[in-house]
């Protein structure tokens, strides 16, 4: 709470959906910590950026995607999960939606070890990650996009091991495609 105050930061941009559950959520609301910043998750500043002109769609990616929903989206705002969805379809992407998304979401594979049964088994985690990957396989999409880095790593982990996956892409580089620019495609590098 005071670094954020001596920072004066009156907005903040969260790349992490579970950081802006907990600034946003938790802290405030469990340990009655109060921000004078506000904290905008990128999926909605993305949405505003699109919608307001800020960022030119110049190429409409004509691509099919399914969509691995963050855990915590659920816990934000009640359009959150729409919003990735919003996007996609802006910038000429056609969304096909795997069985267990949005509210019904089934975690990337990171969450099969948190659990205390697991201790943080690593053949747990990958056979749930590879049950995913399978998932968003068996709909056909082009590609499967994330807007979690949590989710970016363990798809791009499992996927070393799967080799009819679909490519993996964050959702800020899709929008980067479609406004022109070229991202930096490291999900493959080691």
């Amino acid at each position: 709470q005071a670094r954020f105050a001596e920072m004066g930061a009156r907005e903040i941009l969260m790349m992490c959906t579970a950081g802006t559950f907990s600034f946003t959520k938790m802290l405030p609301q469990r340990l009655g910590i109060k921000f004078e910043a506000k904290f905008k998750p990128l999926v909605r500043y993305l949405w505003e950026q699109l919608e307001s002109g800020q960022i030119k769609v110049v190429n409409k990616l004509k691509l099919r995607a399914t969509v691995q929903d963050s855990c915590y989206a659920k816990f934000l705002e009640p359009d959150y999960l729409m919003l990735p969805r919003k996007i996609l379809e802006h910038i000429g992407v056609e969304v096909v939606e795997m069985p267990r998304s949005k509210e019904r979401m089934v975690c990337c594979g990171i969450g099969a070890g948190f659990s205390m049964r697991s201790n943080y088994n690593t053949a747990r985690i990958t056979l749930s990650t590879l049950k995913r990957i399978n998932e968003a396989r068996k709909t056909g999409a082009d590609l499967l996009c994330v807007y979690c880095a949590g989710c970016m790593q363990m798809l791009g982990s499992g996927s070393l091991f799967y080799p009819n996956a679909p490519q993996i892409y964050h959702l800020l580089e899709l929008v980067q495609m479609a406004a022109g620019e070229q991202p930096l495609r490291r999900i493959d590098s080691r």
